[in-house]
């Protein structure tokens, strides 16, 4: 851990106390590596699920995934699903280390969803090594 990974964190954590989306998203992504701070999955979760409800799309995904795979929360398909969902209605299918694995379907449950055109570039998923 350096001094300017920690410095970064704590403007970060102020910013986020002050309301701002943004920076509870990045927070949650130091948290989730434990990059200027001591790694906390519960704390990561909780900004995330902030950064997601705060309509930063990017976090959609990867909310989803600490639901799906019960990273500092409870594991809950249902939880998981509507992120993806979410996420996919934004035709981000992400190639990074973290993409959307299901959404949800009247017609026939859990699906993995798919761009909505192939050919346009996928977009990548932000992760910690993103931050340096």
């Amino acid at each position: 851990m350096t001094a300017s990974d920690s410095a970064t964190a704590y403007w970060y954590r102020k910013a986020s106390g002050g309301g701002d989306p943004q920076s509870a998203f990045r927070l949650a992504l130091r948290y989730g590596a434990g990059t200027g701070v001591i790694q906390n999955e519960v704390e990561a979760t909780n900004l995330m699920r902030k950064a997601a409800e705060g309509n930063v799309d990017d976090a959609w995904p990867l909310l989803a995934e600490r639901y799906e795979q019960g990273r500092g929360v409870e594991k809950s398909e249902d939880e998981a699903a509507q992120w993806f969902s979410k996420a996919a209605q934004l035709d981000h299918p992400g190639d990074g280390a973290v993409s959307p694995r299901m959404t949800v379907s009247a017609s026939n449950g859990l699906k993995r969803p798919q761009p909505k055109d192939p050919k346009k570039p996928r977009r990548r998923w932000p992760s910690a090594a993103d931050l340096e």
